[in-house]
């Protein structure tokens, strides 16, 4: 086998596994088992908080999340 190859073999070996995971997770969404990640932001509060006047930063600090999800 030639370097090509390899680079082939292990392409196609992530592919496969890619879309034999999102079967997986198909599947088990119908089933009502997978749901996913909680979301951390709480997108009501950080717009409750804007119309209050405070700023992106200060949000970002006090919800331990980046500036920038606010």
């Amino acid at each position: 086998m030639t370097v090509p190859d390899f680079i082939h073999a292990g392409e196609t070996h992530v592919i496969t596994r890619i879309e034999r995971q999102a079967e997986g997770i198909t599947a088990a969404r119908k089933r009502g088992i997978y749901k996913g990640r909680p979301p951390k932001i709480d997108r009501a509060e950080i717009l409750l908080r804007l119309q209050q006047g405070q700023g992106p930063s200060k949000i970002a600090r006090d919800l331990g999340i980046s500036p920038g999800a606010v």
